[in-house]
C-alpha cells in the first residue's frame, strides 16, 4: 500500500500540534514558549486543511501573520498600529459583495457584542461555497478571564447553533483547550 506525501505530512503536523498544545499547558510560563504561539499553529493546521484558491480576507488580522498561506490576501484590522492592510470595522466591512473565496475570524467573534453582524458581513463578502474559518473560545478555560475585552465564549453546540441561524454550513467543529475550532461554508 502506497502512502501519500502529503498523508504523512498531515499526520506529522496532528502529533506535533497535539505535542505542542500539551506541552504548552504543562509548562505555560516556560521560556521554551516564549516565542512560540500554539494557537498559531493550531490556526495553521485549519488553514492546510482547506484547500482554496483565490482571495482570502482576514477579518481581526493582526499583524497578518497567516498571510504567507495565500497568494492572495488582505487583512483588515481596527487598530492601525498593527499595520493591517486596510483598517476598519468588522462591523461593517469596506468590501464588496462575494469577493472572497476564504473568509478567516480568528479570535473576533468573542470580542463584538453584536456576533450576528459580523458573520453577515462576513458571509456577504464571501463567494458562494467560500470556506470560513473561525476560531473563538470555549465557555471555560483561562482565555476568558485573560482578555477585559472578551464579550462572548461558545461551546460547540451554541456556535453551530450562531452560525447556522446566520445561513453557514458547519463542515466541522473542533475543540482544543480552550479554544473552539470550526471550518464553515457559505450556502
Amino acid at each position: 500500500m502506497e502512502v501519500k506525501k502529503n498523508s504523512i505530512s498531515n499526520l506529522f503536523d496532528k502529533i506535533f500540534l497535539k505535542l505542542i498544545a500539551k506541552l504548552y499547558h504543562f509548562i505555560p510560563n516556560s521560556k521554551l514558549f516564549s516565542r512560540i504561539d500554539t494557537f498559531d499553529y493550531r490556526k495553521a493546521f485549519f488553514i492546510k486543511s482547506v484547500s482554496v484558491r483565490g482571495l482570502c480576507v482576514d477579518i481581526g488580522s493582526g499583524k497578518g501573520k497567516y498571510k504567507r498561506y495565500f497568494d492572495d490576501y488582505l487583512g483588515l484590522d481596527l487598530l492601525r498600529e498593527l499595520k493591517p492592510d486596510i483598517v476598519g470595522d468588522f462591523h461593517k466591512l469596506p468590501f464588496k459583495d462575494n469577493i472572497a473565496e476564504i473568509v478567516l475570524l480568528f479570535d473576533v467573534l468573542e470580542h463584538t457584542t453584536n456576533y450576528g453582524i459580523l458573520l453577515e458581513e462576513a458571509k456577504r463578502i464571501a463567494k458562494d461555497k467560500a470556506k470560513i474559518i473561525i476560531s473563538t473560545l470555549y465557555t471555560s478555560g483561562a482565555s476568558i478571564i485573560t482578555d477585559p475585552e472578551h464579550k462572548h465564549c461558545y461551546n460547540e453546540e451554541l456556535l453551530r447553533r450562531a452560525l447556522t441561524s446566520h445561513g453557514y454550513r458547519v463542515l466541522e467543529i473542533k475543540r482544543i483547550s480552550d479554544i473552539i475550532y470550526a471550518i464553515c461554508e457559505v450556502k
